[in-house]
């Protein structure tokens, strides 16, 4: 298997995606992006947030499934494609437990999953090992000079449809205006704002920004390593 050792990460995952791309094993949807301003409560002192909705207008046309039913756990499960990895989708070996692939269909391009090699369930909490693989990662984006993005859904309520356990990682920025200005991620002014705050207030390590209206902690990880980012996380 091709190791994140043999050559520069960031270069493995563009090499492997425009390949992907040519050959078709890798689908990248178009999409316009708009920018929807909402505030998060009725007081026109409440934060107001830039939620990035992306529009991919070639899909109006795709046939609906409807009437049809959703794929079991079991079916997930039996149709697993992680197990083994595509291997126009594969990137590399990242350590002993975890492998890098591509998304097979994106709309964010070098939209790449860090996959257990193993079978592990996703609504399992993250482990360290999974830190340890997701940080080269995120890492390997930053050393590019773009910065990288990581997120977890743990499970069929958060948005997850694959039982296999993964973690997906994006580079920054997530989307860009028409004139090539990158966007923040919505809630990144807001959450800055409050780190600042209790940066300056010598406040708690891991905190919480009393503008959100849902359950959530925030840390600003810096120079962290993923023995930290997991102390944290536990």
């Amino acid at each position: 298997p091709r190791t994140a050792v043999e050559g520069g990460l960031w270069d493995q995952i563009k090499h492997r995606y425009d390949a992907a791309q040519a050959s078709g094993s890798s689908a990248y949807t178009d999409t316009n992006t708009e920018v929807l301003c909402e505030p998060l409560g009725p007081s026109s002192a409440s934060p107001v947030v830039p939620y990035i909705v992306k529009i991919a207008r070639r899909l109006r046309d795709k046939p609906k499934n409807a009437g049809k039913r959703s794929a079991s756990r079991e079916e997930k499960m039996k149709n697993n494609p992680f197990l083994p990895p595509d291997p126009n989708l594969y990137v590399a070996q990242l350590t002993g437990t975890h492998s890098l692939v591509l998304n097979k269909f994106n709309i964010t391009p070098h939209h790449v999953i860090v996959i257990t090699d193993a079978f592990e369930d996703q609504e399992k909490p993250l482990s360290l090992e999974d830190f340890e693989a997701t940080w080269m990662v995120v890492c390997a984006m930053g050393d590019s000079g773009l910065g990288g993005m990581a997120f977890f859904n743990r499970g069929p309520l958060s948005g997850a449809s694959q039982p296999h356990k993964h973690i997906q990682c994006v580079p920054l920025p997530i989307a860009t205006t028409v004139d090539g200005k990158g966007l923040e991620a919505p809630f990144e002014t807001i959450i800055r704002k409050a780190l600042g705050e209790m940066v300056a207030l010598g406040g708690a390590r891991v905190g919480s920004v009393d503008a959100l209206p849902f359950v959530h902690a925030v840390q600003g990880v810096g120079a962290s390593t993923p023995e930290v980012l997991h102390q944290t996380y536990g």
